[in-house]
Parts: C-alpha cells; sequence; structure tokens
C-alpha cells in the first residue's frame, strides 16, 4: 500500500486521513484476522467502538499484527449508554482493558445525546494521564487541559510522566495534582536485566542505542518492559525489534507526540 498521508489535528497529533474501521464484524475470531490483514496491508488507522462489540478482537489483531503499538492509531467511541462523568470513565477503563493497550489515540462520541458534558469532562481527566491522546477544547481562544487523578490500577508510563513534567514546565500543574505523581526523577527509570543482557550481546546496538535521546530510551524500554508479566511472547518480539532497528541505527515508533515532548 502506498505511504498514507496525514493531517494534524488541533493539539499537534497527526492522524492517517485513511483508515480501517470494523464495524459489522460482531464475531471475535472474523474480527482478530480482518485487523491483522489490515495492518499487514500498511493500514495505520483502525477505527472501533463500544457498540460494534468487537474491541476486544480489534485488541488481539494487532498484538498479533506484530505492529509496534505507537505505530497504530487507534479509535473508538463511547456509547450513548454511557454519556455520564462516572459512566464514561468506567466505560473508558473497561475500553483501554478490552483493547490490551494503555492509550487510545483517539475517543469519540458516538452520539451527541443525553450527558455530553458528563462524558467530556471524564474524557478530560484521562487525557493528560495518555489515556487519550487526542481531545481538544478551546476556551476564549486557549487551549485548555484538566489534570485529575488516574485509576489506581493504571500504570504510569515514561510518556505519560513526559507529558506530566511539560505541564509542570508549563505552569500548568497545581499543589494538588503533583500530590498524585509518582517518583517523576529520571534517574528512577531502571531497565529490565533481560533488556540490558540482551543489549550486551550486541554492542554495537547498545552503543547506538545510547547515543538516542534519553527520552526515547525511557520510552522504548518502557513500551517494553512494563507489559512483560503481561506476555512473554510480546516481551520477545518488541525486544528483538529494539534491537534490531538499534543495530542500524534506526529510531521507530512515536515517542515524543509529534515534538511537543521535545522542546517546552
Amino acid at each position: 500500500m502506498t505511504e498514507i498521508p496525514t493531517i494534524k489535528l488541533n493539539d499537534g497529533n497527526e492522524m492517517p486521513q485513511f483508515g480501517f474501521g470494523v464495524f459489522q464484524i460482531p464475531d471475535h475470531d472474523e474480527a482478530v484476522k480482518t485487523v491483522e490483514m489490515a495492518l499487514a496491508n500498511g493500514y495505520r488507522l483502525i477505527d472501533t467502538a463500544e457498540a460494534y462489540n468487537n474491541q476486544k478482537a480489534v485488541g488481539e489483531g494487532m498484538k498479533n499484527s506484530g505492529v509496534d503499538r505507537s505505530d497504530i492509531f487507534l479509535t473508538t467511541k463511547l456509547w450513548v449508554s454511557n454519556f455520564s462523568y462516572e459512566k464514561a470513565k468506567t466505560a473508558i477503563d473497561n475500553d483501554l482493558e478490552e483493547l490490551g493497550t494503555d492509550y487510545i489515540d483517539l475517543i469519540l462520541l458516538h452520539q451527541a445525546y443525553g450527558d455530553v458534558y458528563g462524558a467530556w469532562r471524564a474524557m478530560e481527566e484521562v487525557l493528560c494521564f495518555g489515556w487519550i491522546d487526542t481531545t481538544h477544547k478551546r476556551i476564549n481562544g486557549v487551549d485548555m487541559q484538566r489534570f485529575t487523578p488516574r485509576s489506581k490500577r493504571s500504570q504510569w508510563s515514561e510518556l505519560n510522566k513526559e507529558r506530566c513534567r511539560r505541564l509542570e514546565k508549563l505552569g500548568l500543574m497545581t499543589k494538588a495534582e503533583r500530590k498524585e505523581l509518582p517518583d517523576m526523577s529520571e534517574d528512577a527509570f531502571k531497565i529490565d536485566p533481560d533488556i540490558k543482557a540482551a543489549f550486551d550481546e550486541n554492542l554495537i546496538a547498545w552503543e547506538n542505542f545510547q547515543k538516542f535521546p534519553k527520552l526515547y530510551q525511557r520510552v522504548r524500554i518502557d513500551s517494553i518492559q512494563r507489559n512483560k508479566k503481561k506476555d512473554q511472547a510480546v516481551f520477545d518480539k518488541r525486544l528483538k525489534k529494539l534491537i534490531e532497528q538499534s543495530e542500524k541505527n534506526k529510531m521507530f515508533g512515536q515517542w515524543n507526540n509529534y515534538g511537543r515532548l521535545l522542546e517546552y
């Protein structure tokens, strides 16, 4: 497939202009294979929804595809029955679990009906923690974001932490919000021994990797090791790709929010 052009959204993220939707594919196995084939053929935007009843299959197809999660733009939609503040927060948590991912690139309100404002509030709350990368609100011409506590069971990724460092530097963090943060020091980040051992067997890859930006190093390592306990096969596959690309002196995947985390 010819490379698909992207369009820049209001918050700076880029979204493929052409994607693959899974509406009316409720059969689990069929949906899994469909997503695998779509990604194998070059699609990088996958569109699903709570009402499609196939989010688990979409997540499984993404995992089986071998395509790095950071290279996929994933869209889902909140169904109207979840349009309230509390229901939307619960629904988004469930969406993440069904999709088997730590973040969703874009969440849409499937119908503008009912407590749309309450659902929007919930979407704002999860934005800054990296659960949703793309939602946008302007008040009097100023971009607005809210920062509130995330679900206790949700992990902090290195990308999420960097987003919060950016908010701090921009003067958008409050005292109460800082209390919810984990250890934000870069020195607190540790590399899994198995990853370091793999690099020790390929010193060229390690030497190249050490020259890459520190944020890239943390995000790439974190994206591999944070799910090690969940799926060893995925851990091994992602580690293999990291070693291979590092040996070629190549960086890959989205790791800086399309440049927003490079200079702020």
